[in-house]
């Protein structure tokens, strides 16, 4: 029986190149590959954030994160998001501007 060969995925890739990454990631034990998944999520999320920071010098970091969450999750969460933290700010949740004390 072959081993399952997938669909070409990528069109910046040669079939050879392609065929050694598939290779090299099923080598690869369980904990590695998620590990590898996890920092290419990081690095996607640093450089999305980065692009609308970029894109956008003048906002607050609250707005430049909306921003983000619009894209990512969709207008809908975003607006609610939106509203739930200018409901917070009207009330004074979440805002404590003393130090912590020691007691």
């Amino acid at each position: 029986m072959s081993e399952f060969t997938p669909p070409r995925t990528t069109k910046d890739t040669s079939p050879d190149a392609e065929r050694v990454q598939i290779e090299l990631l099923r080598a690869m034990t369980p904990a590695r590959r998620f590990a590898l998944m996890c920092s290419m999520t990081d690095d996607a999320i640093f450089r999305a954030k980065r692009a609308i920071e970029i894109a956008n010098p003048g906002l607050s970091q609250r707005e430049r994160d909306l921003i983000f969450m619009e894209v990512h999750y969709g207008k809908n969460l975003a607006a609610n998001v939106r509203q739930y933290l200018k409901e917070r700010d009207v009330a004074g949740i979440g805002h404590d501007p003393s130090p912590a004390s020691g007691d």
